[in-house]
Formats: structure tokens, sequence, C-alpha cells
């Protein structure tokens, strides 16, 4: 929370709706203030120079060039913040002292690096290719490209209607989890959609379930993708004389195909 006592400054800014009133014609008298602000986690700590209204319905208002500094990496539904940039890793974000034999561990956690954890565990040969390893990485959507994926429909389309399924109880167990950690994740969200598609679970070799959404309906009604397809003889000539392939499976791979 902010804190500090304002410097006597004063000078006049138009107050556009940061005091939960009305626009008026006037002016509030404001002041410069230089605080300290730190996050609820008391991990994110700096000094900042706002301008102090006389009246106001919020604490403080950070704009875009502070967003754009900081670039924090928000869960809107948890209210967390879950990355920050690197200048916060240089300037903001404290860092804490080792326990000493005195000091009484209450509870402890795992944040996984990028660099650290996800490097120390990878073959040489594959440390430039780090990011696809990490399951951090893997809970987020990528960025908007121009190769994005669009689901354009033909003209006079007609929606899918999709059929529910019976599922078993640990079926059930398994779709509820599935969609709470999506929802958390931003994979998916509520919607108000005209079109609807079966969802059910298929198993896995090692016991586990597989959620599967059956597109196939909503597939048919989509303008095909022209682009011709490479040519699989020309591929395996290119192959010729290896004797060693490699085969990687990502982790949560649907969601790293971003939809335009």
């Amino acid at each position: 929370m902010p804190n500090g006592t304002p410097p006597k400054k004063p000078h006049s800014l138009p107050d556009h709706h940061y005091s939960g009133k009305a626009v008026g014609q006037g002016a509030w008298a404001v002041e410069n203030a230089e605080i300290d602000c730190t996050d609820s986690t008391d991990l994110h700590e700096e000094t900042l120079s706002l301008l102090v209204l006389e009246e106001s319905a919020v604490d403080a208002v950070l704009g875009r060039p502070w967003l754009a500094k900081h670039q924090p990496n928000i869960r809107w539904i948890s209210g967390s913040i879950d990355q920050w940039s690197d200048y916060c890793l240089q300037h903001c974000l404290r860092s804490f002292p080792l326990c000493t034999s005195e000091t009484a561990l209450l509870g402890s956690t795992t944040i996984e690096s990028l660099v650290s954890s996800t490097q120390a565990n990878l073959p040489g040969e594959y440390q430039d290719y780090q990011d696809v390893f990490s399951q951090m990485a893997a809970t987020k959507l990528p960025p908007h490209r121009p190769w994005d994926c669009a689901i354009d429909l033909l003209p006079g389309a007609k929606l899918p209607k999709g059929r529910v399924y019976p599922l078993s109880i640990p079926e059930n167990k398994a779709m509820e989890e599935y969609i709470s950690e999506a929802l958390q994740q931003g994979f998916i969200r509520p919607s108000t959609s005209l079109a609807a598609s079966s969802f059910f679970f298929v198993a896995k070799k090692d016991g586990g379930l597989r959620p599967c959404i059956d597109y196939r309906v909503l597939n048919s009604q989509m303008v095909k993708f022209a682009y011709p397809l490479p040519l699989v003889p020309v591929a395996l000539e290119e192959l010729c004389g290896a004797h060693i392939f490699s085969k990687l499976d990502l982790r949560s791979a649907y969601n790293l195909i971003r939809i335009r």
C-alpha cells in the first residue's frame, strides 16, 4: 500500500474521473509525493513519484508508462501476478537472506526458472530450445502473431450443436479439474456462443485421462486452408544418411496454437 508524506508543492490539474464524482468545470489542487510502494506479497517494491488529489475513490492509478516498464503478467481471476519484467528483476524484486539455524521455516514454494532449473535438466544439445521444455511457459498463451490460426466459416455455415456424453465419476472429477485449471490459465472462458462441441475423455496408456473436444462438425463448416503441404518424398530425401532421430512431445501443445 502507498505510504509517505507529500511535500507542499501545490498546483492545479483537471480532475476527470478519479475522484469518483461527476466531472466539473474546475480543477482540484494536487501535490507531488514521493512514496514507497510494495505489493501484497512484499516481494515487489519501488519508490514512485505521484500526484496527490484532495479526493479520490482509489488508492493509486498506475498508468501505461508504468505498465510498459514493469510488464506485469496478471491473472485477472485470482488477482495475482505471475511474472515481472527484466527491469523489475534488477531493481524492484526483493531478495531474502537464507534461513539460519535460529529461523523457523513456516512455508515454502517452488518457482521454476526458465534459465536455472530447466537448463540444468537438459542435455547440452537442447540448451538453445529450453523454453519449449518449461512447464511454466506451457501454461501461458503465446502472443498474437501473423500466423495465428483463423476460424473462417463458410457462407451459410451450419453451426454444430454438440451432444452431451455420459461421464463416469472419475471422468466427472477430471472434467471439473480440467475446467477449473483451464479457466485460471486463461485457456478457456465463459461463453454464450451459438455453437457447441462435444467433450469426453480418452484413456491414456499410463492410466490417465486425456480430455478431447469433438470439432469435426465445426471443421467441416470452415474455409479450408489452401496452402500446399510439403511433399513427403522430398522430406524423406533430406533425411537420407541420418542415423539419429529425435521426437519431441510438447507440453499441452494445443494451447500453443493461438486463435486469431
